[in-house]
């Protein structure tokens, strides 16, 4: 999800762009399975995702057995997320005004760096004493990097602790392109837009709970 006035937005909603994620998606798997242990989802909590673009991490959750909630501006791809999955729920919102909780996680795949201001404290707002937060995000390679709102991870500790967030964390997870992605010249350098160098990137997951 990209939030609109952020100097990195563009148009996310063509088939080309989604073609794109699908192809990623085995890549980042590893992401998705460790934001979910991050916040140590069990069975029959209540899991929001924010930014949930084509919907792989909500239904990850919900695979485990959480009551997960997928979130996105784009009412199409929330809608092409219902398509894929129809045993997770999907609405078109912001971060900014998130459901009303309590949640007991909140997870956020590559799109904090999107989401508008004020939303860490939204999202503390609705967490459950004792609820957990965990954000997947690049860190910053270069300016272009940068300039596209990517932080390096001292920038995610301090928001989240300046936000009320206890004992915030940071693990690093390995991404690696397989498949069509990695042997089409053509593909791996139009996901390059998705992250420069990807194949051989580690992740940052940024994790947190609330008191």
């Amino acid at each position: 999800m990209t939030h609109k006035g952020h100097p990195g937005h563009r148009d996310w909603d063509d088939e080309t762009t989604w073609a794109k994620e699908r192809l990623l998606e085995p890549a980042l798997v590893p992401v998705t399975e460790a934001l979910l242990d991050a916040v140590r989802i069990r069975p029959g909590e209540r899991l929001l995702d924010l930014a949930c673009g084509l919907g792989q991490t909500a239904a990850a959750a919900t695979a485990r057995g959480a009551d997960a909630l997928g979130i996105d501006l784009s009412r199409n791809r929330t809608a092409a997320a219902r398509e894929r999955f129809p045993g997770t729920r999907f609405e078109a919102a912001d971060a900014s005004t998130p459901p009303a909780g309590p949640w007991d996680a909140v997870v956020c795949r590559f799109g904090a760096h999107h989401l508008p201001e004020g939303w860490a404290q939204a999202i503390h707002a609705v967490l459950a004493s004792g609820g957990r937060l965990a954000i997947a995000e690049w860190p910053p390679k270069d300016e272009r990097d940068e300039q596209n709102g990517m932080r390096p991870a001292g920038h995610w500790q301090t928001k989240l602790g300046e936000t009320g967030y206890q004992e915030v964390r940071v693990d690093r997870v390995p991404t690696r392109l397989a498949g069509p992605a990695r042997q089409d010249p053509e593909i791996k350098e139009k996901l390059t837009d998705f992250g420069p160098g990807l194949e051989d990137r580690e992740c940052l997951i940024i994790s947190a709970w609330k008191r």
